[in-house]
């Protein structure tokens, strides 16, 4: 054998066996080029610069030479980068030293307006990302983008995962693999920029190829890789729950069925619903909670009613629903639109018994001071007429003497006359009694004219009884009861919670009953009605007021902000909170939200008092004839009850003077 030839062929021999070998090595280490380094820092710089980004590859994806190139690059395009396994430990690569939840990694820190996770998929490990994207929380954390890296064939995969449900931005880098020795590809190198839409697909969830990229062109549509997928909803049907209270909601009942569809009219949230519906261009179908309420906390932590209902995700928004800190932990809310007290509902004052007309005048410390100087006035002339005969009785004749001074009840019964301006026909004949009589006259003259001009205005206008207007009153009633409308809301919430003594008490005595029983036992008196504001307005002004303005229902002046006010209730991590806010906001600021209110509280009252007035409402009947007050036997029952009484009493004294020993 030709030696040359022996040695060529060992040499070819060795030099293929490098080959193999550097081929072998290149496909075990790595299923790409530098490829996914490039597109994601492109997309780092384009999109993520002032992001908190983590990156996050499988357990010992350290060793990867192709994660450690993605590291590299994304830690260069961007400041705050945490690089991390899929099990939570961090990597000795890491530029900060954190701990290891995917909580922890990406905290909200004002430094970074937004956040995102970039995952290294690779084709032999997968099962890491659905556990690790559940640890994040990403269902209750919308904003928080998700970038996914690998082949195409996982594209699927991870952007159908539950746990991106809510997430506003989920990105896959499909990266095809990179044939060996291979010089100009074409087409096969482009990587596709898939997106997870969520409405795309008539109103359902869809995936979307947004761009393609190249090495030498970059994305070649220049498209937005985070559009705002909500702008336009797609048609998709939303589900709402609410409860009605007009004139915020309105509907009508499509069946007695607990949790039924219903059908709204029209309403200030109504309005709104439509108006944000027409902008973002999607639909909705409503339906009313399983239970009928607003909701309540339970022991267990779940809520009842609509609350409960967000909490459970079986709708994603409700209409009308009050702030509390409470409810925050369950359900997320958009901005207050309005805010309605808590007030209290009662009849109104009435006038008070025509037998008081007599004693109204004058308070009861007024009466007690004409009773006290009445009985010390009498006192102190009989004591002075009684002094003066004692020291003057040699030299005073019997025409200059005071019949008063004989006895207390005789000088009582003077100045008492005189005091009624009834002044006797004998007046005193000596100076001391002169000079105390006239005094008294003039006393009794000015007391009289200021009762009897008050007096004429008691029988004019009768006084009225003091109104409910607080807790306190409420409280210090005695017969009177109240309670609240078996709705079971933020009132009853607040309060069971509250630690103040009168609310307690208030708390105690709550009977919960229907509306319409509540309000006939409030128009039979002796009764409450703890409730909202517009509420009670609304109705009073539809079902209880004339058509001269008149209602027998009085709305307290005290009003309690029992939440903080109205907004709508969503789902936690509801992605299109936002954009709804937003719409809702411009509403707010043209003021069209205090407008509705103002006009459906209007508008129903005239409806319904058209309505009265067709079925042959009358007017209320008032006592006056040719506009002046006409006094009916009435206004006269103090004067006949007190005659009555003093007959009583002269005919008992008759009969004690018959019937005791006289002396």
């Amino acid at each position: 054998m030709n030696p040359n030839r022996f040695v060529m062929r060992r040499v070819w021999g060795m030099l293929f066996c490098v080959i193999l070998l550097v081929v072998a090595t290149a496909e075990g280490s790595s299923e790409w080029d530098g490829r996914p380094a490039d597109i994601v820092r492109q997309v780092v710089v384009r999109y993520l610069s002032s992001c908190r980004l983590a990156v996050v590859g499988a357990e010992r994806a350290v060793s990867d030479p192709s994660f450690t190139e993605l590291v590299r690059a994304v830690g260069k395009a961007a400041p705050g980068v945490v690089v991390m396994e899929a099990e939570g430990t961090l990597s000795p690569a890491s530029p900060r030293a954190i701990s290891s939840t995917p909580q922890q990694a990406l905290e909200s820190d004002a430094k970074f307006p937004c956040r995102a996770f970039i995952l290294y998929m690779t084709a032999a490990n997968t099962s890491w990302i659905g556990r690790f994207l559940a640890k994040a929380s990403l269902d209750v954390s919308p904003e928080i983008r998700v970038i996914g890296v690998g082949q195409p064939a996982l594209a699927q995969q991870l952007l159908s995962l539950p746990a991106l449900r809510n997430t506003a931005h989920a990105l896959y880098l499909a990266v095809p693999p990179q044939p060996p020795f291979a010089i100009d590809s074409g087409d096969d190198e482009a990587v596709a920029v898939i997106s997870r839409c969520h409405y795309c697909n008539q109103g359902h969830p869809d995936y979307v190829v947004l761009d393609y990229w190249r090495p030498l062109i970059g994305f070649q549509e220049g498209a937005d890789l985070f559009p705002d997928q909500f702008q336009d909803c797609r048609g998709h049907a939303f589900q709402v729950v609410s409860m009605d209270w007009f004139p915020f909601l309105s509907f009508s009942r499509d069946t007695q069925l607990p949790g039924t569809t219903v059908t709204p009219q029209d309403s200030v949230d109504v309005r709104m619903l439509q108006a944000v519906a027409r902008a973002l261009n999607f639909t909705y179908v409503m339906r009313m909670p399983e239970d009928g309420q607003w909701g309540v906390l339970q022991e267990e932590g779940l809520w009842t009613g609509t609350v409960g209902t967000l909490q459970r995700r079986l709708a994603d928004f409700s209409m009308l629903l009050n702030w509390s800190s409470k409810r925050l932990h369950a359900i997320d809310f958009s901005r207050i639109y309005a805010a309605e007290p808590l007030v209290i509902v009662s009849t109104q004052p009435r006038p008070r018994p025509h037998y008081l007309a007599l004693v109204a005048p004058f308070t009861v410390e007024v009466w007690s001071f004409l009773v006290g100087m009445s009985l010390s006035g009498g006192a102190v002339h009989w004591v002075l007429q009684r002094t003066r005969r004692r020291l003057l009785q040699r030299s005073e004749t019997a025409e200059v003497r005071d019949p008063t001074s004989k006895s207390y009840a005789s000088a009582l019964l003077y100045i008492s006359g005189l005091l009624l301006q009834n002044p006797p026909f004998k007046l005193p004949r000596n100076l001391t009694g002169q000079m105390l009589v006239g005094w008294w006259l003039l006393f009794g003259l000015l007391t009289a004219a200021t009762y009897r001009s008050s007096l004429i205005a008691h029988l004019s206008v009768p006084a009225m009884s003091a109104p409910v207007d607080t807790f306190e009153e409420l409280i210090g009633r005695a017969g009177w009861s109240w309670g609240l409308e078996p709705t079971y809301g933020a009132e009853w919430e607040w309060f069971r919670g509250s630690a103040s003594p009168t609310i307690r008490k208030v708390f105690q005595g709550i009977q919960v009953l229907p509306t319409k029983e509540h309000l006939q036992r409030v128009m039979a008196g002796s009764h409450a009605l703890l409730t909202w504001k517009f509420y009670i307005q609304s109705l009073i002004a539809s079902r209880f007021t004339d058509a001269s303005g008149y209602t027998p229902l009085y709305i307290g002046r005290s009003e309690h902000y029992v939440s903080t006010g109205y907004g709508w209730g969503f789902r936690k991590g509801a992605p299109f909170l936002r954009r709804i806010d937003e719409v809702k906001q411009w509403l707010l600021e043209a003021g069209l939200v205090n407008y509705w209110l103002g006009d459906l509280i209007q508008a129903s009252a005239q409806v319904a008092r058209m309505e009265r007035a067709a079925a042959g409402g009358t007017e209320q009947n008032k006592a006056v004839e040719d506009g002046r007050l006409v006094l009916g036997l009435g206004h006269l029952q103090t004067a006949l009850y007190l005659l009555m009484v003093g007959s009583g009493g002269a005919c008992l004294g008759l009969l004690g003077e018959l019937v005791l020993p006289r002396r």
